[in-house]
């Protein structure tokens, strides 16, 4: 009896074991192809070089309109303009940090995919391996990879909106959008592995991943405002996790922007009460709270946490349950299976045919 718990302990130990070395196998096995990376890296920089090259001018006429109202004419306040411009800056690039988790999760899920086309999985499945520990392996892979790359997107954000004149981030600001990312990236992962644990073939993955990359950066109101999206669509977008975390970075990136835009106005000789009104208008403009589920109940930043958290539980709780789902039905290793089977049969004939 006294054996019994001191196995259990070993046999945790080994699982331990093999759940690292997985994922450094996945690791090196994604970091070994150096295009793999490049191109999960170049999406989301493409995104941002055609906001710089293209929309960027664009967007800062929703600004202009904004401040024009208000009789802040230009001409007149030139420095004023260029301190609101620097909200747009922040507001996308914010976006676009919120997509790349969503997008460069999704990408990485092609290990996953690779593994089961290649017959690697069945390898994982009759080796004497826990199925929990080659699932969490791909799990925990995937949000390593995503981070270093989301992180590495952050940091040219951060560099841009410094180069421009916009960096308003506080030390806290910064920590805050790191634990924000983190627990994006939790999220995606979970949910993008979920759809990938469905998914067998290569060529059915790719075209599901087009999809999804092209039309989420809309759903969760990152390239433009919900308000801007037809009617009934904030309800759609409130589906989403990311639509949440894209929320609470616009909070983290323009909170300072517009205590500094709103000093600078004052300076000015702007009255309190315009630089209120123009304040809050500017904030509707950029969304910066979400609403609920198109019931009127705008949620703020933290209060999106919240639901970004609740998203999280859900998220792990369903990927719990189908990926153990998926291992019942055989989906996850089902061809092993067939495989032992048929070499059981193999191995029983061969052994007939030695007693004749």
């Amino acid at each position: 009896m006294k054996n019994k718990p001191k196995k259990k302990q070993e046999h945790l130990n080994g699982q331990h074991k093999v759940l690292w070395a997985l994922t450094g196998r996945h690791l090196e096995v994604f970091f070994k192809n150096k295009m793999t990376f490049f191109f999960s890296l170049l999406v989301p920089l493409i995104t941002l070089i055609i906001y710089i090259l293209f929309l960027r001018s664009l967007e800062f006429s929703s600004v202009d309109s904004v401040l024009a109202e208000f009789g802040i004419a230009q001409e007149k306040y030139a420095d004023i303009y260029t301190q609101a411009h620097g909200l747009v800056d922040g507001w996308m690039l914010s976006g676009i940090l919120a997509v790349s988790c969503i997008t460069v999760s999704l990408n990485t899920c092609y290990i996953v995919i690779s593994d089961r086309e290649t017959g690697v999985n069945r390898d994982f499945a009759a080796s004497p391996i826990s199925k929990h520990a080659i699932v969490l392996s791909y799990l925990l892979f995937n949000i390593i990879v995503t981070f270093i790359i989301c992180f590495v997107i952050l940091a040219i954000c951060l560099v841009y909106l410094n180069a421009v004149a916009a960096f308003y981030l506080s030390f806290t600001n910064v920590l805050l959008v790191l634990l924000t990312l983190i627990a994006s990236i939790l999220s995606a992962s979970l949910i993008t592995l979920l759809i990938a644990s469905f998914i067998s073939a290569g060529s059915v993955f790719n075209s599901i991943m087009a999809i999804i990359s092209a039309g989420i950066g809309f759903l969760i109101g990152a390239y433009m405002p919900v308000k801007m999206l037809p009617k009934g669509s904030d309800i759609l977008c409130s589906l989403f996790p990311g639509t949440y975390s894209a929320g609470i970075l616009r909070n983290l990136f323009l909170e300072n922007q517009f205590i500094h835009l709103s000093d600078y106005m004052l300076s000015s000789g702007i009255s309190s009460d315009t630089i209120n009104t123009i304040l809050t208008a500017l904030g509707e403009n950029f969304s910066l709270n979400v609403s609920f589920f198109g019931t009127g109940i705008e949620l703020t930043a933290g209060w999106m946490a919240l639901a970004l958290l609740c998203w999280i539980a859900l998220s792990a709780i369903l990927f719990i349950i189908f990926t153990s789902h998926n291992m019942n039905s055989n989906l996850f290793h089902k061809e092993s299976k067939k495989k032992r089977k048929n070499e059981g049969r193999l191995l029983e004939n061969e052994i007939t045919k030695g007693d004749e």
